[in-house]
């Protein structure tokens, strides 16, 4: 018998064998040079990850600008820091003036959304 529920998250999109249903697309990467101080100026939860605030006079600011298609919002989740992806190595990567290879999830919220309420907005 099928039911009902099986097989939905193949029908939303979401690949085999990624961690949390995510697809590729749902992935980004963003490179910004700490190497010489400067502030990312993000705010996040440190026991999430998730971004709730982003400074547009910091380094993660000044990305958006150049590069609107990969922008990061609230709501986005970092999942890897440098090839770190658990919250500890994350949070340190994060404070060294370094160069950082940043990996954001966006939110799944959209897709819900825009799947199931579209007249909610």
């Amino acid at each position: 018998t099928h039911h009902p529920l099986r097989g939905t998250a193949g029908e939303l999109g979401a690949g085999p064998g990624l961690p949390g249903g995510k697809t590729p697309e749902q992935s980004f990467m963003v490179t910004v040079d700490k190497s010489h101080g400067g502030l990312l100026g993000l705010e996040l939860g440190e026991a999430t990850l998730e971004i709730t605030a982003i400074s547009a006079s910091g380094l993660v600011g000044t990305w958006n600008i150049a590069n609107p298609d990969s922008s990061v919002v609230p709501g986005n989740m970092i999942v890897d820091v440098n090839g770190h992806t658990n919250l500890e190595s994350i949070l340190k990567e994060l404070q060294r003036d370094a160069p950082l290879c940043i990996v954001l999830s966006r939110s799944n919220t959209s897709l819900w959304q825009d799947s199931f309420c579209p007249d909610l907005h």
